[in-house]
């Protein structure tokens, strides 16, 4: 008990020295909203149009928000920082339902969206509440213990697989210039004496003194869905830390103008393959065209053979019956020759002489008959052989001819693919410029002007933050047995409560 008597007078006098000299770092601190008698009491002496308009130089808001461990918003409170360069009545705007003056304890009022106070030259803070908890940004962390969901509540003490998932999404009832320019660092820690097994996928891991702390990065204008897993025991882990600050590269980004020249060439290169292409679709073309009159042609000429084949063996045929007939006239000159004796003996020689010489024209006819049957059937034999052999010959041109049509339409498709690619990719250099430099232009905040959260009417904005924290997850706290009663609330204890 008397520790924490030291702790609250020592925690007094820091207090009551920084009142005196105004310090801006405590200044900054955010108290807690005065209520009934003390905010009246604040706002009964102000009167607003007292004293000449100051002279705001900046203003930042830094908006603080509480989130359940579920990441449902619990509270938010600003601190708007001015630096005055001339004293005077100061107004913003913002939608409050209190407002706490953090600098000094001139007096300040809130109604009709407007705070309004006296200001002097420097530094000034004070703390809005606003009435409304809207975040740019809906946020839903799940927690999950050997595969089965549980409630943070239920987390605390338990032990085994441990899987976190956290997912971020646009609030469109609020302004999309947040959502669209603002990167969210979302800080996971957890204790490194109860946690093994750490992974959590495009997270910076590293340690932060007794914790490990897994760091996640969501890019403006996109939907975040991250998760960590780990073994733990014994489970209870610190507050999760999220941040949201305008998106800003940390090094300079390249010149694209260079990206297309370097793919000249390529783009060149990919228009010589057309020409080429081009030009051996259409030799195939010519081939395939003299091709199909080749295989046309060839099968004419084995339709011819087939029909001289065909008459051939006709011809043959009755050939062969005239040769046996010339045959059997032959064998029949003993019977003439015996006549042409008969003759002889009646004194009628030239009758004997006419039939012998029938008979030798006949063996003479009969002879020579043989050998041009003979030559006629190897002929016919010959043009039978090469028919049957030219069929091959024609199924080796249809073939030919086939092949030679279907390389053409392969020729004809890739000169056609060849073509939309030389169409496509040559303007590719000038493409890659513009896209490169749209590209990067989505990351270049060069332009960016910083805009106040709570209204449009406010100026001079030079930046706004947010700093979100969860509900730890922490164990029960088990009291000794001779705990006496709690103090009651005092003034002292509320303000040590803001430096815990």
């Amino acid at each position: 008990m008397r520790h924490r008597k030291i702790k609250y007078i020592a925690a007094a006098g820091l207090i009551i020295l920084a009142s005196l000299f105004q310090t801006a770092a405590t200044a900054a601190q955010p108290q807690e909203s005065p209520t009934g008698a003390q905010n009246t009491a604040r706002q009964i002496n102000f009167a607003v149009g007292t004293a000449p308009g100051a002279t705001v130089e900046s203003k930042e808001e830094v908006i603080y928000g509480r989130l359940t461990a579920s990441g449902a918003v619990d509270s938010l409170y600003v601190v708007n920082h001015f630096v005055v360069s001339a004293p005077g009545a100061l107004s913003d705007h913002g939608d409050y339902s209190t407002a706490v003056n953090l600098t000094s304890t001139a007096a300040i009022s809130t109604g009709n969206g407007t705070v309004s106070l006296d200001a002097d030259a420097g530094d000034l803070y004070y703390q809005g509440t606003p009435k409304s908890k809207a975040l740019p940004w809906h946020f839903e962390i799940t927690y999950f213990m050997d595969g089965k969901e549980m409630q943070p509540a239920e987390l605390a003490g338990e032990s085994g697989a441990l899987q976190i998932r956290i997912r971020t999404a646009q609030n469109t009832q609020i302004d999309p210039f947040f959502y669209e320019n603002y990167m969210l660092q979302i800080s996971v820690s957890l204790p490194a004496g109860k946690v093994s097994q750490l992974h959590a996928t495009g997270a910076a891991v590293a340690a932060a003194g007794k914790n490990k702390l897994a760091a996640f990065t969501i890019l403006p204008g996109e939907n975040g869905d991250i998760a960590l897993s780990a073994k733990v025991h014994s489970f209870e882990m610190p507050a999760i830390e999220i941040s949201a600050l305008p998106f800003e590269m940390p090094f300079d980004l390249p010149d694209a103008s260079g990206f297309g020249d370097s793919l000249r060439p390529l783009s060149n290169a990919f228009s010589g393959v057309n020409q080429g292409v081009s030009m051996i679709a259409s030799g195939m073309r010519d081939t395939e065209a003299g091709s199909m009159e080749l295989a046309s042609g060839s099968a004419a000429f084995q339709e011819g053979l087939q029909a001289v084949s065909s008459g051939g063996k006709e011809l043959a045929d009755a050939s062969g019956q005239l040769n046996t007939s010339l045959q059997g006239l032959a064998a029949m000159s003993a019977n003439l020759e015996m006549m042409a004796q008969q003759a002889e003996s009646m004194g009628d020689v030239v009758t004997a002489a006419q039939i012998r010489g029938m008979i030798l024209g006949l063996t003479n006819l009969s002879s020579s008959y043989g050998q041009f049957h003979s030559g006629l059937t190897a002929y016919t034999e010959g043009v039978s052989g090469l028919s049957l052999a030219y069929g091959e010959l024609q199924g080796g041109t249809k073939a030919l001819s086939d092949g030679l049509s279907r390389l053409s339409r392969g020729s004809a498709e890739i000169a056609s693919g060849a073509d939309t690619l030389a169409g496509q990719t040559n303007d590719l250099p000038d493409r890659l410029t513009s896209e490169t430099e749209t590209l990067m232009g989505a990351y270049n905040n060069d332009d960016f002007k910083p805009r106040s959260f709570f209204s449009e009417k406010n100026g001079s904005i030079s930046l706004v933050q947010f700093v979100l924290r969860t509900d730890a997850i922490a164990l029960p706290e088990v009291s000794p047995a001779d705990e006496t009663e709690p103090e009651p609330d005092t003034f002292w204890t509320r303000l040590m409560a803001l430096f815990r």
